[in-house]
């Protein structure tokens, strides 16, 4: 939340690193014969990506803002008994949105209308594109999404499978 409010996007992507760090040493640990620590609280955790939802939309990575949203959802429809219909079409609304946000890439149009660098410019294309997947996948996999490949396409089939679509509104379909 401080990282948000202050610019610091780098900082909040560290804290999500230090707390991705926590959660694997804790699960490590409940592995261990006579230890009983508790997982953490799906409350703790609704929250925690709830504050995501933020930092990703102010630093305007829309992709993981979706994601940070359909993780947010997902908790709260399953853990929170009381939760209201408004308050499910809202957050269904709201993860639907952020995923209608994220802009489309050249691979997921086919490529259409793109030109292909040549010689030392593809070169030094491809290494950045490498290093951008690179890092798309470790934030995934920091985030607790199953994918390696990050994607609009990906969000959006998610959103299908998961039936998200039945707490949409009508007006949003």
């Amino acid at each position: 939340e401080t990282a948000s409010a202050l610019r610091l996007y780098t900082e909040g992507f560290r804290t999500v690193e230090d707390i991705y760090n926590i959660l694997q040493i804790s699960k490590t640990r409940r592995k261990l014969p006579g230890v009983n620590i508790p997982p953490p609280k799906a409350k703790i955790m609704a929250a925690y990506y709830e504050k995501l939802t933020n930092l990703f939309w102010v630093s305007e990575n829309y992709l993981f803002h979706a994601f940070a949203w359909y993780k947010y959802y997902s908790l709260c429809k399953e853990f929170n008994r009381g939760m209201s219909a408004e308050m499910k079409r809202m957050q269904a609304s709201a993860v639907l949105l952020a995923a209608l946000c994220i802009p489309s890439t050249n691979s997921e149009k086919g490529g259409r209308g793109a030109t292909k660098p040549l010689g030392r410019d593809a070169i030094q294309s491809t290494v950045e594109d490498d290093i951008a997947k690179e890092k798309m996948a470790r934030m995934a996999t920091l985030l607790g999404f199953h994918t390696t490949e990050p994607s609009r396409e990906a969000i959006l089939a998610e959103i299908r499978s998961r039936n998200i679509m039945e707490d949409v509104p009508d007006y949003l379909r």
